[in-house]
């Protein structure tokens, strides 16, 4: 099935030369082959089918009822997508969407699964390194449309303490002085 259409299809019986179709209890006669494609549906909406053959003979009794739905829209784009960096990480943040089931997360070209969380923490990076991330979600309709992309560079490595400190006074100012480190 798709948003829209479901496809329907049977195996072919001997001596048969039409097949009527029952579409959500209204029928539909005379189908020439084995299959039915029922258009113009709604998302997230169920149809009942059912099928039976027919010749110059008689026709045959009704197959069993199947029911089918239509998938979903793909879920919107995710919003307020924040990412907060450390010396060695990188956490990332984004409102759940509407009707989605999962998350994937693009990492500097890399895409990952993330399931149905609304965070992620890259970890294991190193001090004062670029990384680039956007996000979508995803659902049986199929993946909306990524996020815009987030630069983000994690934080360097603290400085070294100074050293070699020196003071020198006069009577209106004391200077420090000390090694660039």
């Amino acid at each position: 099935p798709s948003q829209t259409e479901i496809k329907i299809q049977w195996e072919s019986v001997i001596r048969a030369t039409a097949y009527d179709i029952e579409v959500n209890g209204n029928l539909i006669e005379d189908i020439n082959g084995s299959s039915y494609v029922h258009k113009g549906l709604q998302p997230l909406t169920d149809h009942t089918y059912r099928v039976r053959a027919k010749n110059a003979g008689g026709i045959s009794d009704w197959s069993s009822s199947i029911k089918m739905k239509t998938l979903p829209y793909p879920p919107a784009e995710p919003t307020n997508v924040t990412a907060q960096p450390t010396k060695t990480s990188v956490t990332l943040n984004w409102d759940a969407v509407e009707g989605a089931d999962g998350y994937e997360i693009e990492i500097d070209g890399m895409i990952i699964e993330n399931g149905a969380n609304i965070s992620y923490i890259h970890d294991g990076l190193a001090p004062y390194s670029g990384h680039t991330y956007r996000i979508r979600a995803k659902n049986l309709g199929g993946k909306g449309p990524w996020s815009n992309k987030l630069d983000v560079t994690t934080h360097p490595e603290e400085p070294e303490t100074p050293t070699n400190i020196m003071t020198t006074a006069d009577q209106n100012s004391i200077t420090l002085t000390w090694y660039n480190v």
